[in-house]
């Protein structure tokens, strides 16, 4: 089920963007004040926070956000929050209008993001010596997760944190191990004699399967993003942001198959694989971002993480990797490594964000290297673009 705030904006025409969710900051940091720490950083005291357009000295919009001194009337604070426009086409001159006005009255100001910044907005940022003031929303979420941390009772951390990750703006952190197992079982039709009957049963179908599922998928949106701004700041080694794609891959034992297709109608092409038959001994649940490099030819990466389970075994087994393919190359490069899945009092388990970001760069950068001295068909253009990408993920 998705979050209250996720929930209220369901029911409204009005999309996401910097105006829908600064009116909910300025709710929850009403009823919370010391939450102000998560944007700004620093905890405000006898304020008001403004939304509209009749504030500031110019008594015109300015930014997103405003904190007011509640006494004073004077700007403490601003905030400009941005989804995905801060490419938008007046985005350089709003920021230096922002910048201006902070520095001018020595004020904090904070420009959110979902995306690293472009040259001439960093650029803008270091001419009013404000470039700490620039925050993505996947720090933002490691601000509130901090903050939740010390307050664990306070609803309104947990209600925020909840919309930012249905918006798929904020990293999921925790995950239900027996959720997992069951999407993949259920999905990889394992047979009924599989060694995971209670698994099943116990398995909340309508609400635990659908949370693990849209979190990864978020999750893995989030990485590629990251990643993306990592080791292409510019925007210009591949060709457009990356998709995000999903898979079930069952594993099959060929003893059991080769007797299906021995009692199969021979003057049939179709094989169905009943879940009765046995055949399905173990499977995959993948997800992944996807980046296309431009040139004459398709050729791309991706980067992954993979959930695994095995017919009889409890275990989950868990791997991130990349993958570069592409229609001229003599085969598919890979590298990955697999990782621990510590689960805990309530059966979950913590996918840390910082850890998957510098296994995927790592392993980004060690599929190119292998693609790049095994391929013997690449043209100098498009190795040197290859290069680019594989140097920036090692940086």
């Amino acid at each position: 089920m998705k979050g209250f705030f996720s929930r209220i904006k369901g029911k409204m025409s009005q999309k996401f963007d910097g105006r829908y969710l600064g009116e909910i900051f300025a709710e929850v940091f009403h009823e919370e004040p010391s939450m102000t720490a998560i944007l700004w950083g620093e905890k405000f005291s006898d304020f008001v926070i403004v939304t509209d357009n009749d504030y500031l000295e110019s008594r015109r919009r300015l930014a997103d956000l405003a904190v007011i001194g509640r006494d004073s009337g004077k700007t403490i604070a601003i905030a400009e929050i941005k989804y995905d426009d801060e490419k938008g086409r007046h985005s350089d001159q709003q920021l230096e209008v922002y910048l201006k006005f902070a520095s001018d009255r020595k004020i904090p100001f904070v420009y959110l993001t979902k995306n690293f910044l472009p040259t001439k907005q960093k650029d803008l940022l270091a001419k009013y010596k404000l470039e700490s003031c620039h925050l993505l929303y996947s720090e933002l979420g490691e601000n509130l997760e901090k903050w939740i941390g010390k307050n664990p009772n306070n609803c309104y951390g947990r209600l925020l944190a909840d919309f930012l990750r249905d918006e798929g703006v904020m990293w999921n952190k925790k995950f239900n191990d027996k959720a997992i197992k069951t999407l993949i079982i259920k999905a990889g039709r394992f047979p009924p004699r599989h060694g995971h009957g209670k698994l099943v049963a116990e398995g909340r179908m309508t609400e635990d399967i659908p949370a693990v599922f849209a979190g990864m998928m978020s999750n893995i949106a989030i990485l590629g993003r990251v990643v993306h701004d990592e080791f292409d700041p510019e925007k210009k080694l591949v060709s457009t942001t990356p998709s995000t794609d999903f898979s079930f891959d069952p594993y099959y034992s060929k003893k059991t198959l080769r007797k299906l297709l021995e009692s199969e109608n021979p003057e049939g092409d179709e094989l169905r694989v009943s879940r009765w038959s046995n055949a399905v001994v173990g499977g995959d649940f993948l997800v992944r971002s996807q980046f296309t490099v431009p040139g004459d030819l398709y050729r791309g990466f991706n980067l992954y993480l993979c959930f695994t389970l095995r017919e009889g075994g409890g275990n989950l087994d868990a791997t991130v990797g990349a993958l570069v393919y592409g229609n001229d190359l003599e085969d598919e490069w890979i590298s990955f490594e697999p990782f621990s899945i510590e689960i805990d009092d309530k059966g979950e388990f913590s996918l840390d964000e910082k850890k998957m970001r510098t296994l995927a760069l790592k392993h980004i950068s060690k599929a190119i290297s292998k693609c790049i001295r095994g391929e013997k068909k690449f043209d100098k253009v498009a190795k040197a673009r290859f290069e680019k990408i594989a140097e920036g993920c090692a940086k």
